[in-house]
């Protein structure tokens, strides 16, 4: 028996490589199962902690997921879980760019395979909507506002806009005078306490409660946050006198850093606190040579001052056919309802924010159009 070596051993494998190239892209699908191998591809794909099989199993986000894997040249590039439902199928990636050969070629294997489904949907990604060949709808849901990393922490604060950098230094300045013993440490993953997360917690909670608003951190969503930090969190924490005042709560996949909670004790209002702790959150992910910051949803101005930059989100429907589309255009209409609703509600928290006399009218407007329904439930309390 002949075993080739050397070069020639090499040249077979070049031919084998250049080979499974030529063959195309080589679809997987796995119903009803997600394969070992699918934690670690996600991850290095993606890098989004959102679209994690850790994330996915603490909140209970893909039940009766089923894979489908795309290999080019022996190498996985694209990995969705999903979940099939009558004749729809739901994409459980989310929070992240897709591209639109990706799109398409999905829905072809899809459709192809599953001769049921009429409708696949897609929630919170980026994509070029103009490139995709099926009929679709396409509507904002979410926003991502994120920036890429300088090299260095000294690079990161030149590069700010001058009155944040004089803000900024003048604010850590004012609290290591008037408090000596301030400090700032990062822990990562099992180093970051339970107490610790749980404090940092309660600051938000009091601050949305300061505001007249609900926290949306239930006991139960404390819990599975604590899980996800073990897996994959790094807690920027800042003391004084070795007691937590405000800190942030990040997540790290790859080399992609995602904000999560950031809050801080009111009692140092007068010190931005909390736009100190997310600007000491970032420098931690460019030490820690990462590409990628993340400060998530939510249109503050703070994340716009230290350089964040905002990507609309959208969920996308696509459809087998102009035909099923309109023949699903109850739902068109329902979820066309959902996105006016939200634009409606991000008009009033831009309002918020302003002070233009257009600002104030709409304020004035949502509170009298919500006055009626205040009114109605104070009657139903008594």
């Amino acid at each position: 028996m002949h075993f080739p070596r050397g070069q020639a051993l090499e040249t077979q494998c070049e031919a084998q490589v250049a080979a499974i190239a030529a063959a195309g892209p080589q679809i997987e699908f796995y119903d009803n199962e997600v394969p070992a191998f699918v934690e670690a591809e996600l991850e290095r794909l993606y890098e989004c902690v959102m679209t994690t099989v850790a994330r996915f199993a603490i909140y209970e986000a893909a039940p009766h997921a089923s894979t489908y894997v795309v290999r080019e040249a022996g190498r996985i590039t694209t990995l969705f879980l999903f979940r099939r439902e009558g004749s729809r199928v739901q994409v459980y990636n989310e929070q992240m760019p897709v591209a639109a050969q990706d799109i398409n070629r999905f829905a072809d294997a899809v459709f192809a395979r599953y001769r049921k489904v009429r409708l696949i949907s897609f929630y919170a990604i980026s994509t070029k909507a103009d490139a995709i060949r099926y009929p679709l709808q396409l509507v904002e849901c979410l926003e991502d506002i994120r920036m890429p990393l300088p090299a260095s922490g000294e690079a990161y604060m030149t590069s700010l806009g001058k009155n944040t950098r004089a803000a900024m230094r003048r604010a850590l300045r004012q609290i290591q005078n008037d408090h000596p013993s301030f400090r700032v440490q990062a822990f990562e993953r099992g180093e970051a306490s339970e107490q610790l997360v749980r404090q940092i917690i309660a600051f938000n909670r009091s601050r949305m409660t300061e505001k007249g608003q609900v926290s949306c951190h239930t006991e139960q969503d404390v819990e599975r946050l604590l899980r996800l930090v073990q897996k994959y969190g790094v807690v920027v924490a800042a003391t004084i006198e070795s007691r937590i005042c405000g800190g942030a709560i990040s997540f790290r996949v790859g080399s992609t850093y995602h904000l999560y909670v950031l809050a801080h004790d009111s009692r140092y209002n007068a010190y931005q606190l909390g736009k100190l702790c997310c600007y000491f959150s970032v420098c931690d992910a460019i030490e820690r040579g990462d590409r990628q910051y993340h400060f998530g949803w939510g249109r503050y101005d703070y994340k716009f001052k230290l350089l964040g930059r905002m990507t609309v989100l959208h969920r996308v429907d696509l459809y087998r056919s102009r035909l099923q589309m309109m023949a699903g255009a109850a739902r068109v209409a329902q979820v066309a309802a959902g996105a006016m609703r939200r634009r409606f509600k991000q008009r009033i928290a831009d309002a918020e924010l302003g002070e233009s006399p257009a600002d104030r009218w709409i304020l004035n407007t949502a509170q009298a159009l919500r006055a009626p329904r205040q009114l109605l439930a104070r009657m139903r309390g008594r």
